[in-house]
C-alpha cells in the first residue's frame, strides 16, 4: 500500500507540474497580448479561447498519458491502448470498469481520480479567467 502511495505522489506531482505549465503557458499568451489586439472580431476571441482549452486538455492528455506508461511499467495492466483508455477514464472519473488494474495496484487508480477532479477544475478555472479577459478586457484594466 505505501508503495502505492509514494508513486502516486509522484505521478500527482508530475501531473501538478503539467498543469502549471500550461496555465504558465495561458498567462504569458495573454501578458503578451494588448487589450486591442485580443478584444477585436468575435472570431479571433473565439481563436484565443480555443487555443486557451485545448492547451489546457493537452495538458491533461498528457498527464493521463504519463499515469498509463506507469501502469504499463508497473505491469499493472496490459497493453497500451488499454492503458490509456483506462488512464483516461480514470482521470476524467468517468470509470466504465470495464478495464481496472491489477489488485495490487488499485489504490493508484484512485489516486489519479482525485487528482483529475482538481486538475479539470483547475482547467475550468484557467479557461473562465481567459474568457472574462478576453471577453470583458474593460474589467481588467484595474488589476
Amino acid at each position: 500500500m505505501w508503495k502505492q502511495i509514494l508513486i502516486g505522489i509522484i505521478l500527482v506531482i508530475i501531473t501538478i507540474y503539467f498543469h502549471a505549465e500550461a496555465t504558465r503557458f495561458i498567462i504569458q499568451i495573454i501578458k503578451n497580448r494588448s487589450n486591442d489586439n485580443i478584444k477585436g472580431r468575435k472570431f479571433s476571441r473565439v481563436i484565443w479561447v480555443s487555443i486557451m482549452v485545448l492547451t489546457m486538455l493537452s495538458a491533461s492528455i498528457i498527464e493521463a498519458i504519463i499515469w498509463a506508461c506507469c501502469y504499463l511499467y508497473l505491469d499493472a495492466i496490459k497493453g497500451f491502448e488499454n492503458a490509456v483508455y483506462f488512464s483516461v477514464v480514470t482521470i476524467t472519473t468517468l470509470g466504465y470498469g470495464d478495464i481496472t488494474l491489477y489488485d495490487e495496484w488499485k489504490l493508484l487508480s484512485a489516486l489519479e481520480a482525485a487528482v483529475g477532479v482538481i486538475m479539470f477544475g483547475w482547467s475550468t478555472a484557467i479557461v473562465i479567467s481567459a474568457v472574462q479577459y478576453i471577453y470583458f478586457p474593460e474589467q481588467n484594466k484595474n488589476k
